[in-house]
């Protein structure tokens, strides 16, 4: 089977139960909503959408909630685009209407970005003159403007191309750090609305620090919700500078490639993705990768040869996930995209890289989050001929932990309640099983054979390892293993 996780971003391609319902079976574990497109309304009849397939296929699918972040867009423009020529000026204004020394003027999300760049617009001219200006980038960096001045109302630049800029399409400083309060009134309504439907993870944008990821989840626990699971999405220099400490609050790491490479010289990424899925793996938190994966299948229906070694390349460096974005949002072969990105991931794990992972873990018998049940049941593994571990898990924390070891063998998660069996489908190499709370450690065991059989990861005559709570009615946690023939 698979253990590396897939990520679908849910959009206008992937909008029918049809084609949800193909997904899945083709092997989307995790359905991504991005937050900076669409309603709420829009949005929550894909998630209902989404939620009643899954059920209907006996499948655990999380729901990712993808926030806007504090990112600065354009406005909107009288015939939804505006034509500019290499070297023309342009001014960034607060207002459309607002006063600038030329006449093609474009207003942006964030005025007081203005007002900041004001206070050293003699530094902007003195880079301008000297030929080291500030760069404002446009539409993913294919538009880029020097900054020549700055006035009350507006940033006067010079475009570097030609081309045309559409209707809100993001803006990036690659060398300037804005001061922008992190949590804004949209997110905090979109999680807000996301946290009624039930969504298992709030994946944060542009996350700067510790604070960032810390700030949410004081807002998620203010509205009384718990148990779900945050995702730092690094996409600029200050949360590769501050990745340690962003490691160590969030629950997981999304290597964002997209703005990354616009903020980040993209000579940069390979090392940064690199750097990240090895910090998470140590660490023993889960980490994505995403953006342009299987790009080409926007539109066409196979994937580049350069594609499919990144897709590799990923998974033999350790990734939990890897997401699609356009390829199932907005693409011609959605359902294509997801089996030719599982057959990527399942190939490459035959590579057995993970192995490397395992002996780490296996050495570091301090790990902070590895308790010695899970260590002892990965030694077994490498002992026997063990065909899959079994958890019996409530809370699911066992589960967690025995994932971060990466096993070769599939790890059968039985919990019993729903919201544990949806979040767990983001983990490296489980497959969650809903099971019923049983009274003798005789039932749990029998249980557990029969949920695996039953989903075909085991069959008659294999050892499998099963790991549960023994005391049935103290709830203290795993600390029973059992070396079992089913």
């Amino acid at each position: 089977m698979r253990k590396t996780k897939i990520i679908c971003t849910i959009g206008p391609a992937s909008s029918t139960k049809e084609t949800i319902g193909q997904m899945i079976d083709a092997g989307m574990n995790v359905a991504r909503f991005n937050f900076s497109h669409s309603t709420h309304e829009e949005q929550k009849v894909l998630m209902d959408l989404v939620k009643e397939t899954a059920k209907e296929k006996n499948k655990a699918v999380g729901i990712l909630l993808d926030t806007k972040g504090p990112e600065v867009r354009v406005g909107v423009f009288e015939n939804g685009r505006m034509e500019i020529a290499k070297g023309e000026e342009v001014a960034f204004t607060k207002e459309a209407d607002s006063p600038a020394p030329c006449d093609k003027k474009i207003n942006i999300s964030y005025p007081r970005l203005i007002d900041e760049w004001r206070m050293t617009a003699r530094e902007v001219r003195e880079r301008y003159a000297s030929g080291q200006p500030h760069i404002i980038l446009a539409d993913d960096g294919n538009m880029e403007f020097r900054v020549k001045d700055v006035g009350d109302d507006y940033i006067l630049c010079e475009s570097r191309r030609s081309g045309a800029l559409t209707n809100r399409k993001s803006l990036n400083f690659p060398d300037y750090d804005i001061d922008m309060m992190y949590l804004s009134l949209k997110d905090e309504d979109d999680i807000k609305f996301g946290l009624e439907q039930g969504i298992q993870y709030v994946a944060a944008s542009f996350v700067r620090c510790a604070e960032d990821v810390k700030d949410i989840k004081k807002f998620i626990a203010k509205q009384g919700y718990s148990g779900v699971e945050i995702i730092a999405k690094i996409e600029n220099q200050r949360g590769v500078d501050n990745l340690d400490e962003i490691i160590d609050v969030a629950d997981g790491v999304m290597v964002a490639r997209g703005d990354m490479g616009v903020e980040i010289a993209y000579v940069k990424l390979p090392e940064i993705q690199k750097t990240i899925i090895q910090k998470c793996t140590e660490k023993g938190k889960f980490v994505i990768t995403a953006t342009q994966m299987l790009e080409s299948m926007i539109s066409h229906p196979r994937p580049t040869r350069a594609e499919i070694s990144d897709v590799a390349n990923a998974v033999y460096d350790n990734t939990t996930c890897v997401m699609l974005s356009g390829e199932s949002a907005a693409g011609m072969y959605p359902v294509e995209s997801v089996k030719a990105i599982s057959d990527i991931c399942r190939e490459a794990e035959r590579n057995n890289s993970h192995k490397a992972h395992c002996e780490y873990m296996l050495r570091n018998k301090r790990h902070p989050n590895v308790s010695i049940i899970c260590h002892a049941a990965q030694s077994i593994i490498c002992e026997t001929n063990a065909k899959a571990i079994i958890a019996v898990s409530n809370g699911g924390f066992t589960i967690r932990e025995l994932s971060r070891f990466r096993p070769d063998i599939p790890i059968v998660a039985i919990v019993t309640h729903k919201e544990v069996y949806t979040s767990l489908s983001i983990y490296y190499g489980v497959v969650p099983l809903l099971g019923e709370e049983k009274e003798s450690a005789a039932d749990i065991i029998a249980q557990a054979k029969l949920k695996a059989i039953d989903a075909g990861l085991v069959t008659k005559g294999d050892t499998v390892i099963i790991l549960f709570d023994n005391n049935i009615t103290s709830r203290n946690g795993t600390n029973t293993l059992s070396i079992e023939v089913v």
